[in-house]
């Protein structure tokens, strides 16, 4: 019987790259990584991953499950694409110590100049207006944009009209801020045009993309703030238990991640299609898929909201 041969990968985070513009991005540091794989051997890139950060600059605390960072977007490739000039980057107060990511500089740097590039690019695009029919991101787009005018604070701080989620407060936001929501909707679609040249990249030179998937999503989420009934929430929206894991030799006090948890039992009402639809979107961006922790799919720890550790 004839057995595959054994083969590796590397994982690296997209941050990690080597950039002068204050974040590893999917430039050419991205394509001389997948060189070096080449080179080495390598047949796996695995990455940390690739949605949006917010407070705290992880990507396992992200504003939304599906939206992907617009930090990776390469401004080079922005420069070429004849949406910014060289010089505006230059100026844009991105360049600074290249072996640290100032995560509080790329939060007021950043999304200005994208807005830039935004305002530039050609709105009526075929494919721009096809990626935007379907809507793929539309969630996170119309949170994200909630968000912006709510100064980056959780939902459970917005002001009442807000505070809420409605069809038609949604609706309304969407109209009175469509050029935002276009924005962040822009955002993900040259996200994703910069990536798949990474990936077919890759792929043709034997290279296979390992995503990762958190299990659990932030509180602050559109996915708590939209879809309540998936989650264990009360009257107030409320968290009545969060995840986190138990005191063991490593921690006496154990690991408080705060995420909230899961209905288990609407999910499996409904045939768990939240969750396959979510695995699925993943399997259509990456070759192979880390769950993160799959040991959360057959067993999990919850602990009361409100306390300072995980012991109970």
């Amino acid at each position: 019987m004839k057995q595959n041969n054994p083969y590796f990968g590397i994982l690296l985070p997209i941050f990690s790259l080597p950039s002068p513009h204050g974040i590893g991005t999917l430039g050419k540091s991205a394509f001389r990584f997948v060189d070096f794989l080449k080179r080495s051997g390598a047949r796996i890139w695995q990455m940390l991953p690739l949605n949006v950060t917010s407070y705290g600059d992880s990507p396992y605390q992200s504003p939304s499950s599906k939206g992907l960072n617009y930090y990776f977007i390469d401004l080079d490739t922005l420069v070429e694409e004849g949406l910014l000039l060289k010089e505006e980057i230059d100026d844009s107060l991105l360049y600074h110590e290249e072996r640290r990511v100032n995560y509080q500089m790329l939060f007021y740097a950043r999304l200005p100049i994208l807005k830039k590039a935004f305002s530039r690019f050609n709105k009526n695009d075929p494919s721009f207006i096809k990626f935007l029919e379907k809507k793929e991101y539309h969630d996170f787009a119309f949170y994200m944009l909630l968000k912006e005018i709510h100064n980056y604070q959780p939902f459970s701080s917005w002001k009442d009209a807000d505070k809420n989620y409605s069809l038609e407060g949604e609706n309304e936001s969407i109209s009175k801020h469509y050029d935002l929501y276009l924005f962040y909707i822009w955002t993900q679609f040259e996200f994703l045009k910069q990536y798949k040249a990474l990936k077919k990249y890759a792929n043709e030179n034997g290279i296979k993309i390992m995503g990762d998937m958190p299990i659990y999503v932030a509180y602050d989420s559109v996915e708590s703030y939209k879809y309540p009934e998936l989650f264990l929430f009360d009257r107030e929206h409320k968290p009545t238990f969060v995840a986190g894991v138990p005191p063991d030799a490593f921690s006496e006090s154990g690991q408080l991640w705060g995420n909230p948890i899961y209905n288990w039992d609407y999910q499996k009402k409904t045939g768990y299609r939240w969750f396959n639809k979510r695995i699925s979107d993943n399997l259509q961006i990456f070759d192979l898929l880390r769950i993160d922790h799959f040991r959360g799919f057959s067993a999990f720890y919850e602990i009361p909201f409100g306390r300072e550790d995980a012991k109970i």
